[in-house]
């Protein structure tokens, strides 16, 4: 028997968790049978290090997926484009989940991060609820995926500077937030695991943040020295 696996069709968060608890062990990596592929899956797979997540999906009677079922679609479309690094990284605490907390409110949706030498700030903003993973493979290079976010980054304050007179300002979207990219470009994984680039972001592209909005794009971000 290689693992002791679980359906989890717990309608929140917190009883999600408390599901996983009993079977993401040392001895039983996490594998979920059956679950209903909500934003929760980013953080099995960046918390509890999940290895597989299988999903029921409503079919029609032609065997055709009714609309509903494309956002849950998406989901699983994102951590597909991310395995290469989900494989090299999972489980070294470089894997970090973006989840939209409910209920969703209309304004002021964020989610405050801490990365090596940087910290970050998540805005939501899209009629759906947001969610991804970010993956920081060394202090100057991120991987991002996922839907309806948008991520600002800023190095970590120096001796008399707090997080909030760096990232709790009005206007977030000030040039100081970008001026230490050296490179953001949008990309894919190819059958080597090799990342290749689609597009060069730039200007008013990144002026704002990384939104990351497409399930099939994996977002590279180089920071300056």
């Amino acid at each position: 028997m290689d693992t002791i696996s679980l359906d989890n069709y717990n309608g929140d968060a917190k009883g999600k968790e408390l599901g996983n608890i009993n079977y993401a062990r040392d001895d039983n990596p996490l594998f979920v049978i059956e679950s209903n592929t909500g934003l929760n899956m980013f953080r099995n797979i960046a918390d509890y290090n999940a290895i597989g997540y299988f999903t029921h999906y409503e079919q029609a009677e032609d065997g055709s997926l009714y609309p509903a079922e494309k956002r849950r679609i998406d989901n699983v479309r994102c951590v597909a484009a991310a395995i290469p690094l989900l494989l090299k990284y999972q489980g070294t605490g470089k894997v970090q989940a973006i989840v939209e907390e409910e209920p969703v409110k209309k304004r002021g949706r964020a989610q405050r991060m801490d990365f090596d030498g940087y910290m970050g700030l998540v805005e939501f903003s899209g009629e759906e609820r947001g969610g991804g993973l970010v993956i920081q493979v060394n202090r100057h290079e991120f991987y991002f995926v996922g839907v309806n976010y948008r991520l600002m980054l800023r190095p970590k304050p120096v001796m008399g500077q707090t997080p909030i007179t760096m990232l709790g300002g009005v206007d977030l979207s000030h040039p100081n937030f970008t001026n230490f990219f050296a490179k953001v470009c949008e990309g894919h994984f190819n059958e080597k695991g090799e990342y290749v680039v689609d597009r060069r972001r730039n200007g008013d592209s990144v002026r704002g943040g990384i939104t990351v909005g497409s399930p099939d794009c994996v977002i590279q971000l180089i920071t300056s020295d």
